[in-house]
């Protein structure tokens, strides 16, 4: 991180932007308007971490196509080792950082291979309504679509000459954490588990929460 920190006693304050909210994609939606805003290089580019049946992890840069409260769309080829690994064991994780914002965001879940088969699908907004609340919902679904239109025909010539290899997969979170950097104080973290189709924030604040708490 760009600013530096020392430790403090206690747990650090929540900023503002942080304060609790029940969705944790309403609350991924606000932060990527934000790294929007302040103009981070790439806002939608994620580590997607695969593991193979045996266990072995890899990971790689990905873009994120779009998103809703079903999950987060992104395209690969089913032949690469991500596609492969997907294959054999669909349990992934995701993690976007803007480094401006001192701010990342780790999604874990299972991924399913998507429908989009048509060039205008890959272009066009996926499933109609993206169902998103907040006031940030159209320039952070334009920009993505922006971004994704800009290489639908690379992509799309592609899966002409190897029809079948070329697809869009969506994560399914079952839980994500939020991180927010604070200068002269520990990082803050938020955590969302899911039950059933219900989310439970919980873990604002101090060092060692994990996912599984």
């Amino acid at each position: 991180m760009s600013n530096a920190r020392t430790e403090s006693d206690g747990e650090a304050p929540m900023p503002a932007t942080a304060a609790v909210v029940n969705d944790p994609f309403e609350r991924f939606e606000v932060w990527l308007a934000e790294a929007i805003k302040a103009g981070v290089s790439e806002p939608n580019s994620m580590v997607l971490a695969t593991a193979a049946a045996g266990g072995m992890p890899s990971a790689r840069i990905v873009l994120l196509r779009s998103f809703d409260s079903s999950g987060f769309v992104f395209f690969a080829d089913h032949n690469s080792r991500k596609g492969r690994e997907l294959s054999e064991n669909p349990h992934a994780a995701l993690l976007f950082y803007w480094a401006e914002l001192e701010r990342q965001v780790r999604v874990e879940g299972v991924v399913s291979q998507g429908t989009i088969d048509t060039a205008a699908a890959l272009i066009g907004p996926l499933n109609g309504s993206l169902g998103l609340r907040s006031e940030q919902a159209g320039p952070v679904h334009g920009f993505l679509t922006q971004k994704f239109t800009k290489r639908a025909k690379r992509w799309q010539a592609v899966r002409t000459s190897q029809p079948g290899t070329w697809g869009a997969y969506v994560l399914r979170p079952n839980a994500f954490e939020f991180w927010q950097g604070l200068e002269g104080s520990l990082p803050v973290r938020l955590f969302y588990t899911r039950t059933g189709n219900a989310w439970r924030p919980y873990g604002l604040g101090g060092p060692g929460n994990h996912m599984g708490i």
